[in-house]
């Protein structure tokens, strides 16, 4: 449910000039079957294909997938989550984070 389009490959990362290719955050709100609730706070991003699917899938070299990283919580403090996924994805995965 985290990436409910499916993943999709990509020849570019990120197109400043078009907003599509920014990572995106949203929340998802689950139902257990007693009522209670999950909460789910994801940022989706394109992320380089490592060379083993490449090779595995036969996809171009230098492509990009997307990829997600989500907080699970019963409590829903979605600012809080989006706040914190989006420094991780700062530090971890983007241009000027350190790798």
């Amino acid at each position: 449910c985290v990436l409910p389009a499916g993943v999709r490959i990509y020849s570019s990362r990120l197109d400043a000039n078009d907003v599509s290719t920014y990572p995106r955050s949203y929340p998802i709100v689950l139902t257990e079957g007693d009522g209670s609730k999950i909460y789910v706070s994801c940022i989706a991003f394109r992320d380089p294909i490592c060379e083993d699917i490449i090779e595995a899938y036969q996809i171009p070299v230098n492509s990009f997938a997307d990829k997600c990283i989500c907080f699970v919580s019963h409590s829903p403090c979605f600012q809080v989550l989006r706040d914190a996924l989006e420094e991780i994805f700062v530090l971890c995965f983007s241009p000027a984070g350190c790798r």
